[in-house]
């Protein structure tokens, strides 16, 4: 007899297999959501015409995505600012790791086919690069 008042758990993990199941769609949603932006913004920022511009704004993207990390754990209880800022997170790693990885991959096709003109600096930044493409 609750007479119509919804109830309040403590957490999601006490609450019945439905509204676990929906909690669970929910996060998966915008799990993927997130991954498509990223996806997304980094093909974008690949281009050859956009990606020396944001490699030269690296340190700007960075200084974006640890306010927009510190900006997420204030709001993360406020309805939509949160969404947005997940998004925008999305979309900084986007324009950060696809640039960062393609200069990588560059370094190291030009160490692997042309050590002799590649100097140490470029062979142990392309072995660095990778590495964290891997990790």
């Amino acid at each position: 007899m609750d007479y119509g008042i919804t109830r309040s758990y403590g957490s999601v993990a006490a609450a019945p297999a439905n509204i676990r199941a929906d909690f669970i769609r929910k996060v998966y949603h915008l799990f993927f959501l997130s991954v498509l932006v990223t996806v997304a913004v980094g093909w974008f920022c690949a281009q050859p015409s956009v990606a020396p511009a944001l490699l030269g704004a690296f340190p700007v993207l960075l200084i974006g995505e640890v306010v927009c990390i510190l900006a997420l754990t204030f709001a993360r209880r406020t309805s939509g600012l949160n969404v947005f800022l997940l998004y925008l997170f999305a979309a900084i790693q986007g324009a950060i790791l696809e640039p960062v990885r393609k200069l990588g991959i560059r370094l190291g096709q030009m160490a692997h086919h042309a050590p002799e003109r590649c100097p140490s600096q470029h062979r142990l930044a392309a072995f660095g690069i990778e590495l964290i493409i891997l990790a």
